[in-house]
């Protein structure tokens, strides 16, 4: 047995409740004898005209869209097709800050400007989504933007007011395209089903809330005259060789999802503990009942390590918080175990050394200083510690992971905020890419303007 193996089996074995996607939690049959390719009766997901093309269709039924495409390279891919599909070289577009890396990806391979709308943000830190007025304000300011490209719903659960985003972008005769990787499951509350067409396009991936193998997602398309352009850049986006048990995973997932997996979603958690909160409520926002997230200032490595210990693995962690992701496919033992669990967190927080102030006001998050656009930034850099490099310019993107946010672009000014905000997500004990050893990748030279435009 080879090492990933191993290590996954110990996981297992430790893990007692699974509060992080995929959203299968582990209860997925597997047949090997399903891993095929394009044998002769089936189908080829680069030009599906068989059974991937009914499936295809059923998944368009199910959400009432034209047109749906199968991906196997996950919402990354998709998110990159649509870059290419709607904008091109130069465009200026306009974008949450708040963005997946793969969004940010996808600007600097298509050579796209960024117009960054600020993030709001909530009293207990989460950020908030962009609301109709932002995205209103905005184009009446930059006539030049060609889109608007969002996160909705957001990673943390916010699920947002596509409808009144979508309303302002169609006045202005722009496209407003979405990546709603955290959103397939929505279709389970009937409430939240006009989501789905309130866009031109969007993006979502199976495998974060349904019951589907890693790296299922889909496109989908509002336009009754699907673009060839759509079609050839998820082709170039994915492999050519797509396995079919993920394919077969997918489809089963939606099939589950048009049966009513979703439509009872778990009680809610109690909201106030004596030193954490669960998804405090902000007013107008509607939440993901299937996301809980545990806040206190100052308590969220602590608080992860804490439930890790009593066999409770959540998807995400920062200085702040812990967000926990369940599913259909956590049986109603697992959630009794974690309510049982988090009245003895909230006991045993008791005897810790906490901050005494709780979150700031909400308000607006600020966006570093852009100097160069982020596709200008040539290969050349040094590395420096992080307290050395404020004032400089980041040469790569500097990401949380997860969630995959990224709090620096290549081209942008590296403030003492930022710095300081990168070394509280280091002593959170989360994977920070484009950080080694402490330090941070910056423009070389950068004072005497050496940078390569091409």
């Amino acid at each position: 047995m080879g090492i990933i193996e191993q290590t996954l089996n110990q996981l297992n074995q430790k893990a007692r409740v699974r509060l992080a996607m995929p959203g299968h939690k582990g209860r997925i049959e597997v047949d090997g004898r399903l891993d095929m390719t394009e044998l002769l009766g089936l189908d080829n997901l680069q030009d599906p005209q068989g059974i991937l093309r009914e499936a295809q269709d059923a998944a368009a039924a199910l959400y009432e869209v034209p047109f749906a495409r199968y991906l196997v390279n996950g919402s990354s891919s998709g998110n990159l097709t649509l870059f290419f599909t709607f904008f091109q070289e130069g465009d200026r577009v306009l974008l949450d800050r708040n963005c997946h890396r793969s969004v940010y990806h996808a600007l600097m391979l298509r050579k796209i400007t960024p117009v960054f709308l600020p993030p709001r943000v909530a009293p207990d830190g989460r950020v908030l989504p962009v609301t109709a007025r932002q995205v209103e304000e905005a184009l009446c300011h930059e006539s030049s933007l060609r889109g608007v490209f969002l996160t909705l719903p957001t990673y943390s659960g916010f699920i947002g007011d596509a409808q009144g985003i979508h309303a302002v972008t169609q006045r202005f005769g722009v496209p407003l395209l979405l990546d709603a990787a955290h959103g397939a499951h929505l279709w389970g509350m009937p409430s939240h089903r006009s989501f789905y067409s309130a866009c031109e396009a969007l993006v979502m991936s199976l495998h974060k809330t349904l019951r589907c193998l890693n790296q299922g997602a889909l496109i989908l398309w509002q336009d009754a005259n699907v673009s060839e352009a759509l079609l050839n850049y998820s082709n170039m986006f994915q492999t050519s060789s797509p396995s079919y048990l993920l394919l077969a995973s997918m489809e089963r997932s939606l099939e589950e999802l048009g049966q009513g997996a979703y439509a009872r979603p778990p009680e809610p958690l109690d909201a106030i503990h004596r030193h954490y909160r669960i998804n405090p409520p902000v007013p107008g926002e509607a939440q993901d009942p299937w996301k809980w997230n545990l806040c206190r200032r100052g308590a969220g490595e602590a608080m992860a390590a804490w439930l890790r210990d009593k066999g409770i693995y959540a998807e995400m962690h920062d200085a702040h918080r812990v967000l926990l992701m369940a599913s259909p496919w956590n049986t109603g033992e697992e959630l009794q175990y974690l309510k049982e669990q988090l009245n003895a967190l909230d006991e045993a927080m008791a005897g810790w050394a906490l901050p005494i102030e709780d979150f700031p006001e909400a308000g607006f998050g600020r966006i570093p200083e852009r100097v160069y656009p982020p596709w200008s930034v040539g290969a050349s850099y040094e590395l420096l510690p992080l307290a050395e490099a404020v004032g400089r310019i980041a040469q790569a993107l500097v990401i949380p992971y997860p969630p995959g946010v990224p709090l620096l672009i290549p081209g942008e000014r590296i403030s003492q905020e930022v710095a300081e905000e990168l070394i509280q997500w280091q002593t959170a004990g989360s994977a920070l890419l484009g950080i080694s050893g402490g330090k941070i990748r910056v423009m070389k030279e950068e004072a005497h303007g050496i940078f390569d435009r091409h």
